[in-house]
């Protein structure tokens, strides 16, 4: 094998178990032969889809529900004569999936270390400003106007008739939705974590961690994995103990620096190709295997989309 790794082709062994609903992997039955090579594609820092995806709401269309429960459930509270905050712009930016398996962009990584991208033209001070906002939302809403949103309490409430689960449960309602807590969401995500544990503790992406490893040691790294490095408390927020960040949304050249030997050696080892390659795999197994669940699952997701869209487009 290629020593530097980067060209390298691993011919990876799977096996591992999950479970959805009553449906069971065999681990004696679930070994499968694949290969892993170079992907540029997994680092570029843009969004990609993942087998399982299509079967709940991905991070855009979270987006699309909130904007759609905030236009319903704010029309329930202007009726009842109160008026809701509207949620501020998000300050955070990170593509769907784009760092499924930690930081991978040599650009984001040499601009924000760990820490998530910003919006194009937005400046960490603006971000930080954003933060407090949503932070102290709230702040001066009463509890009665609370109450009447979430409908928390609502039987105290005189003189209001209040819809069940407040506005917003008559907003979830409207778009064919249980309320905030969705079932399917919960099932396939659970699934999908799951899955993506059960990769990680294969013996091909194990392998690929130590290369990795290997890799950040022979550069000055004490760290055993990618998560370490994620996790150090170097990078947490500025005035706790250790860090070395300017702000929560700006790098310290300690960290960039990190950041980018952490991205250089995952492509080396194939880290980010072999966990990859590994998790598709078992999603795609799992999806044959829980063919019924998960299809109700798409069905509902699918016609929830239908009525959010058309109350935002």
């Amino acid at each position: 094998m290629n020593k530097k790794y980067g060209l390298a082709l691993l011919v990876v062994l799977l096996t591992t178990s999950c479970t959805f609903g009553s449906a069971t992997t065999n681990r004696a039955e679930s070994t499968s032969r694949v290969k892993v090579s170079s992907d540029p594609d997994l680092y570029n820092g843009t969004r990609f889809r993942m087998p399982l995806d299509d079967y709940f709401f991905d991070q855009d269309q979270m987006g699309d529900l909130e904007i759609a429960v905030d236009k319903l459930a704010g029309a329930c509270m202007n009726r009842l004569g109160r008026k809701w905050p509207a949620k501020p712009e998000k300050s955070a930016n990170i593509p769907w999936n784009s760092r499924r398996y930690g930081v991978t962009d040599l650009n984001s990584a040499r601009r924000y270390g760990y820490k998530a991208p910003l919006p194009a033209g937005m400046s960490a001070k603006q971000a930080t400003e954003l933060d407090k906002k949503a932070n102290h939302r709230l702040d001066h809403v009463s509890r009665r106007t609370i109450a009447i949103y979430t409908g928390e309490d609502s039987a105290k409430i005189t003189g209001v008739e209040v819809p069940a689960g407040g506005c917003r449960g008559e907003a979830y309602r409207k778009l064919g939705l249980p309320g905030p807590d969705l079932p399917f969401q919960t099932r396939v995500t659970v699934l999908q974590k799951r899955i993506w544990d059960d990769a990680l503790k294969t013996g091909p992406v194990l392998y690929a961690q130590n290369k990795w490893r290997d890799c950040m040691k022979a550069k000055g790294y004490p760290y055993k994995n990618p998560v370490e490095a994620l996790e150090d408390p170097k990078w947490s927020a500025p005035g706790t103990k250790s860090s070395v960040a300017a702000s929560s949304y700006t790098a310290a050249p300690q960290e960039t620096a990190t950041a980018v030997d952490d991205v250089e050696c995952k492509k080396k080892s194939l880290y980010a190709e072999t966990w990859h390659t590994v998790e598709v795999a078992l999603q795609k197994r799992a999806i044959r295997q829980n063919a019924k669940p998960l299809k109700a699952a798409a069905a509902q997701a699918r016609a929830a989309l239908a009525k959010i869209d058309s109350e935002i487009r």
